[in-house]
């Protein structure tokens, strides 16, 4: 009977805890939808739109660091990075590049803060047996076919490298692959990485966080083609697959490789149209 009276108690208590929590997870996750929002929705407009979506994000960032919710406010700091380079023209051009660069300063934020450096928990990177690279394989194959449509059958013409000497071909092509293996390193860090890792544990492990991340990745690569709907589906079904492989192997090494590969075919591709 005590043992049983014990249990009760603690069952008592933990409901109430969970009660007396349950509005303030409410509030968390309304914070993390809302800068899911005032990033993913600028991106079809101009330079304006990204600043008033970093002044909210500002706001929102600072509203989690004070309600010390370290996943939402690791999610705000990083998005009000991206958000803001992403207001200069020439990046908003070139979304990957911005997200680079957003990923080092809110890196070196994460380091520099106690409070974010103590609770990092995207930095993984996972499990890499046999079981997860038939995965990644798998994936990185389906995701490659569909870019080789996407190129050949819906690109032409709206997008184009200059064509490159014969006598720097080659180093341009080594370098223009790394820059492939950078920007695919950012993009795994901040959507699959802090995103996902964050919404997950707002949200739990289902459906949903995969769904917002991978919508918020499409909204982000709208104008890495024209027009940016014709890319964004498939960019969509990109960040679900992604998103699928970093919980299957807790990490983001694998994603990342998947990710490079089908960059890398598109580089590629490129590389072939423009000729030496």
């Amino acid at each position: 009977m005590p043992d049983d009276l014990l249990a009760r108690a603690i069952a008592d208590a933990n409901q109430g805890l969970h009660e007396e929590r349950s509005p303030a997870v409410a509030l968390d996750k309304a914070l993390a939808a809302a800068m899911l929002v005032a990033f993913a929705a600028p991106s079809p407009f101009g330079h304006a739109a990204f600043l008033w979506a970093a002044l909210g994000l500002t706001l929102l960032t600072a509203a989690a660091g004070s309600r010390r919710c370290w996943p939402v406010a690791h999610l705000g700091s990083a998005l009000t990075v991206a958000a803001y380079l992403l207001s200069f023209r020439s990046l908003r051009e070139t979304p990957p590049t911005a997200i680079v660069m957003a990923v080092a300063v809110y890196w070196i934020a994460a380091r520099l803060i106690p409070a974010l450096r103590a609770s990092v928990e995207w930095a993984h990177v996972g499990r890499s047996g046999r079981a997860e690279w038939s995965l990644a394989a798998k994936y990185a194959l389906a995701a490659t076919a569909s870019v080789a449509i996407w190129f050949f059958l819906l690109l032409p013409g709206t997008y184009r490298l200059p064509p490159l000497p014969k006598s720097y071909f080659a180093w341009h092509a080594s370098l223009g692959l790394l820059a492939v293996g950078v920007a695919a390193a950012a993009e795994e860090i901040l959507f699959r990485g802090v995103m996902l890792t964050s919404l997950d544990e707002l949200f739990g492990d289902g459906i949903l966080p995969l769904t917002m991340q991978a919508a918020v990745y499409a909204a982000a690569m709208w104008r890495t083609s024209n027009p940016g709907w014709v890319y964004a589906p498939l960019a969509f079904a990109f960040g679900l697959m992604l998103g699928a492989i970093r919980r299957r192997t807790n990490g983001l090494y694998i994603p990342w490789m998947a990710h490079f590969i089908a960059d890398a075919v598109v580089y590629v591709l490129l590389l072939w149209r423009a000729g030496p």
